[in-house]
């Protein structure tokens, strides 16, 4: 795995036995069989992440693969072709602490999520509040 700007580049070996895929269309289940699986991939995944909602979203795209199933393989691709897939972050816990004889609440939020030199940056924001218990 690697890092570039706003993009994460890897590879991906699924393997399976009796692996099958089911899916709705409209109001009809289907599956489709495919058996035993061993399928190598390369990834360029861009990330962006929704600050008001606190949603990370991956969008990866197939960029090589080894063919020894090219239905298979086909499907994967659609799969991910132009979709992004949602992870919800989660909401880091408020904390309390005292300075002096003053107790606070330090509200947490992440404000970004983004790829830069090669580095995940996570940003943060806090906001001090003052409790009413003091001693």
């Amino acid at each position: 795995m690697s890092l570039g700007k706003n993009k994460i580049f890897f590879s991906a070996h699924l393997f399976g036995k009796d692996v099958k895929y089911t899916d709705k269309i409209g109001n009809i289940s289907t599956s489709i069989a495919f058996g035993n699986i061993d399928l190598f991939f390369d990834f360029d995944t861009m990330i962006r992440y929704d600050k008001e909602k606190q949603i990370l979203y991956l969008k990866p795209k197939i960029t090589s693969r080894v063919d020894k199933d090219v239905v298979l393989s086909r499907l994967m691709e659609t799969l991910t072709d132009d979709r992004e897939y949602p992870i919800e972050i989660q909401r880091l816990k408020s904390f309390v602490t005292r300075i002096g004889k003053i107790q606070i609440m330090l509200k947490i939020d992440i404000s970004d999520v983004y790829i830069l030199n090669h580095q995940l940056i996570i940003e943060i924001k806090s906001k001090a509040v003052k409790t009413d218990k003091q001693q």
